[in-house]
């Protein structure tokens, strides 16, 4: 049987051990500490140094800026510098006006009482004269109703822009004779202007008459 005093020597090492293991993981986490703490450090002292020499050039960028300021305000005092005046810009060309749309031509033919013959031929050349001219032109034709049906088979195949007006009262050769036809026709086609608003130059136009096409755009002149 064992002595006592034998088995109590190995229970006095444990704490000893356990001692050590405390302090050497406690040098340990010193030792990281200390490592982890180090870099940051360097950091810090590096951006505080760049952070100064960016406050130092500010500082002597604006010191220049106020000192070249006050040699050009004493400059001008003394009248040693010249202030150059550019040139004012040659003027362009002028404007141009906006386009006016070409005014409206009204050419009124009344037709009276006459020949068929005589009336084909006359509105055949009076066709081919308004062909030439530049639009906008409206033709307005009046006559008799009982002579309309020759007359709009001729003006269909015109190439104009026309109006065909009869009306159904009839004249007496007298009336004829005095104008009181050729009146009637052209007040009709003044009534069709005036109750159809159409805006432009009225032009009464005989069966006989012949007309230069400088004279449509004189025409278009009027106000």
């Amino acid at each position: 049987m064992a002595s006592p005093k034998k088995a109590r020597k190995p229970r006095a090492r444990r704490p000893l051990l356990l001692r050590r293991a405390m302090l050497h993981a406690s040098l340990c986490f010193l030792v990281g500490l200390l490592a982890g703490l180090a870099p940051a450090a360097r950091w810090t002292a590096a951006a505080s140094a760049h952070v100064s020499r960016a406050l130092h050039a500010v500082d002597g960028a604006f010191d220049r800026a106020v000192l070249l300021l006050r040699q050009q305000q004493r400059q001008l005092r003394d009248g040693r510098v010249h202030v150059a005046v550019l040139p004012s810009p040659a003027p362009g060309p002028p404007a141009l006006e906006p386009l006016r749309q070409p005014q409206l031509l009204l050419v009124v033919t009344a037709t009276e009482r006459s020949d068929p013959e005589r009336r084909a031929a006359g509105l055949t050349r009076a066709a081919h004269a308004l062909r030439l001219v530049p639009p906008p032109v409206l033709w307005l034709v009046v006559e008799p109703a009982a002579d309309a049906l020759p007359t709009a088979r001729l003006l269909r195949g015109a190439g104009v822009a026309y109006r065909h007006l009869a009306y159904p009262e009839n004249f007496t050769a007298d009336g004829v004779g005095m104008g009181k036809e050729r009146h009637h026709q052209r007040n009709l086609a003044l009534e069709h202007v005036e109750e159809h608003r159409l805006a432009g130059v009225v032009l009464f136009a005989g069966l006989g008459d012949v007309y230069d096409l400088r004279f449509f755009d004189q025409l278009r002149q009027i106000r």
